[in-house]
């Protein structure tokens, strides 16, 4: 089991592990099972059920800095069992000894899984955004489309956001970064 600090430098954010046979047979293909279940919440937005099982090159646990050691491949076949907090799937381990004898795997997740997806979305033509000038701001507002009103004429409803607002602050009344 890689270190967290190991699994970032491949480029993984969640498990990675290294897979070594030490017996003298020959390769065979096994049944890799990962517990997640102590970091199923370290990431939030639904983490577990969005784990999946990939493979990288060994070069992933020695030099991790190389593009082409943070290559994943999606292991084939590999199943989430969210409920279980279980991550598996069959690879292939060579024989104990052979050049290429080290698989390593990971636990990556993916963007999306049961409970949606949480990558990022494309800024929508019906909103409207602007930027702060030498603030930084951001600013994005949507309008929310309601039904009419019984007595009256409806109520305007946006959802907005502002990345200069803190606690419901601006940058000219509070000195938070």
């Amino acid at each position: 089991m890689a270190s967290r600090q190991d699994a970032l430098a491949a480029g993984v954010n969640g498990l990675l592990v290294g897979l070594q046979r030490v017996d003298q047979a020959a390769g065979a293909r096994v049944k890799v099972t990962l517990d997640y279940s102590k970091i199923v919440d370290a990431f939030g937005g639904d983490y577990g059920s969005r784990l999946r099982l990939v493979s990288l090159p060994a070069c992933a646990l020695t030099t991790p800095g190389r593009s082409r050691c943070r290559v994943q491949t999606p292991v084939v076949g590999a199943v989430n069992d969210s409920a279980g907090r279980a991550l598996s799937g069959d690879v292939a381990l060579p024989a104990a000894g052979s050049w290429d004898g080290l698989v390593v795997l990971a636990a990556e997740s993916a963007a999306e899984g049961a409970a949606g997806t949480f990558s990022a979305t494309s800024l929508s033509p019906a909103g409207s955004w602007a930027h702060g000038g030498n603030t930084g701001a951001f600013t994005y507002s949507y309008p929310v489309t309601v039904p009419p009103s019984v007595g009256g004429p409806p109520p305007g409803v946006t959802l907005a956001y502002s990345s200069s607002g803190v606690d419901g602050r601006t940058s000219a009344s509070n000195n938070q970064a």
